[in-house]
């Protein structure tokens, strides 16, 4: 049994790298570091192709049994969930884009942890809205 498991695990890494192969540097890692380059404007993400492949790269990483952090990938995706809303649905300006995705990491921040007074913390301690 541990020979396909094995090769089960090759398959999946593969696939892995097909999906986050086109936006590797936004995807790897928890995703922390670029969601801030986001808000401080050194960085510019294209929300859909961030947040699918984020989702089901975790999908795919945890569900086999491959170890992967949740916190990381759930601010992220919060993050590009808002920028989605404010570039596709309410088209904002960039105030109101950074306002929607900082709400949505401050949820994903709170999803992840199961806490939900974690993300009034977050918001008070984080002022990236100097634009």
């Amino acid at each position: 049994m541990l020979l396909p498991y094995i090769l089960l695990m090759l398959l999946i890494s593969f696939v892995l790298g097909e999906i986050i192969g086109p936006y590797i540097g936004n995807l790897v890692g928890s995703g922390v570091p670029q969601i801030e380059a986001v808000f401080l404007n050194e960085n510019e993400m294209p929300w859909w192709s961030i947040l699918w492949r984020k989702f089901i790269g975790g999908l795919l990483a945890i569900c086999p049994g491959l170890m992967l952090g949740r916190e990381g990938p759930c601010i992220e995706m919060g993050a590009m969930v808002g920028q989605g809303y404010a570039e596709a649905v309410f088209q904002s300006d960039l105030k109101e884009k950074r306002r929607l995705q900082q709400s949505c990491v401050a949820a994903g921040l709170s999803a992840a942890f199961s806490a939900p007074l974690g993300r009034c913390f977050f918001l008070s301690g984080r002022n990236y809205l100097q634009i």
